[in-house]
């Protein structure tokens, strides 16, 4: 039997430069020999070490954790400990720090909100350091706003006595009607206190962006969120005209699904003239876990918005999975 008497590590403070390491003291408090399987980590941020795995009643050790953050705020970890215990096989060790980021990115994310078509947009990011040795060297996009994004990274006056830089960030004019998501990272380097070698700093802003024309949507994405195994689906959009003129859905269909049971409903809406349609996903969950994922086309008859697609999301989990 697996003991262990302070399953629990708190670090309190620190910087996500640090290297954090703590000793975890077990004991095998059964009548049998304790063979420990894996201790495993369920993140990048934390290592473990562990030279014997075989422990005899009343034997013990200390499973060595070894913590370094990738990001800032208030994080939880936790690493499991795979046993031959048969009543307790699997027991939790859990990391929780206050991270302190050497680096502030304001905003963290950059929501774009509707971006009308042809037009293009631009947002600022402004990178303010802690620590004097920090210094970005490049940006770069990732996701599918990766084609149509660009970044000017610029030095500018100090923020407070600290270093700053600013981050112009240009959505280009030739994004298609849809929804999108992506990221920019920012790749530099920094020399945490007390050493003298430069390490790799990379912080990832996340980005979304609703590009939409005379065609207008309620949302331009089927969010469907967490779903339960077995459950009915129906989740609808509504699109209209920006100018409330009438226009035609010519044909509408779900497209490249993983569930066989999507269909979709098109329904004019009472009043609008013509000028307004819903569109109402339904289907239903499998019995298993797994994601929902496909896309939905329009044709219309609105000019240079002759065909869109409406990306389906969601995921399918097991109460307590």
């Amino acid at each position: 039997m697996l003991f262990m008497a302070q399953p629990k590590v708190d670090f309190g403070t620190i910087s996500d430069l640090d290297e954090m390491t703590a000793q975890v003291p077990f004991m095998n408090n059964g009548s049998r020999v304790l063979e420990i399987v894996r201790v495993q980590p369920t993140c990048g941020c934390t290592t473990t070490k562990l030279e014997q795995t075989l422990f005899a009643p009343g034997e013990g050790d200390t499973i060595e954790l070894k913590f370094k953050p990738k990001t800032a705020g208030r994080q939880s970890k936790i690493v499991k400990v795979h046993t031959n215990d048969p009543r307790n096989p699997i027991q939790n060790i859990t990391i929780t720090a206050n991270v302190k980021g050497s680096v502030t990115v304001t905003p963290r994310s950059l929501s774009f909100g509707v971006v009308p078509l042809d037009s293009g947009t631009q947002r600022q990011v402004v990178l303010t350091a802690d620590n004097e040795t920090y210094a970005p060297q490049s940006v770069s996009f990732f996701g599918q706003l990766a084609p149509y994004a660009s970044g000017e990274l610029r030095r500018q006056p100090n923020a407070n006595g600290k270093p700053s830089w600013r981050i112009e960030v240009i959505l280009k004019p030739n994004i298609p009607w849809g929804w999108y998501t992506g990221s920019m990272r920012i790749k530099g380097t920094i020399i945490p206190q007390g050493e003298t070698e430069p390490e790799e700093k990379l912080i990832t802003v996340g980005m979304n962006a609703s590009l939409q024309g005379d065609l207008r949507a309620t949302d331009t994405l089927f969010r469907l969120l967490v779903l339960q195994p077995n459950q009915d689906i129906r989740k609808s959009i509504e699109l209209s005209h920006a100018q409330q003129k009438p226009f035609q859905i010519l044909e509408a269909e779900v497209a490249q699904s993983n569930n066989s049971t999507l269909q979709l409903a098109v329904t004019p809406v009472a009043g609008s003239n013509g000028s307004a349609y819903t569109l109402t996903l339904m289907g239903k969950t499998g019995d298993t876990n797994g994601s929902v994922s496909g896309r939905v086309v329009v044709k219309t008859d609105i000019p240079g918005e002759e065909e869109v697609e409406i990306r389906v999301v969601g995921s399918v989990r097991k109460p307590n999975s």
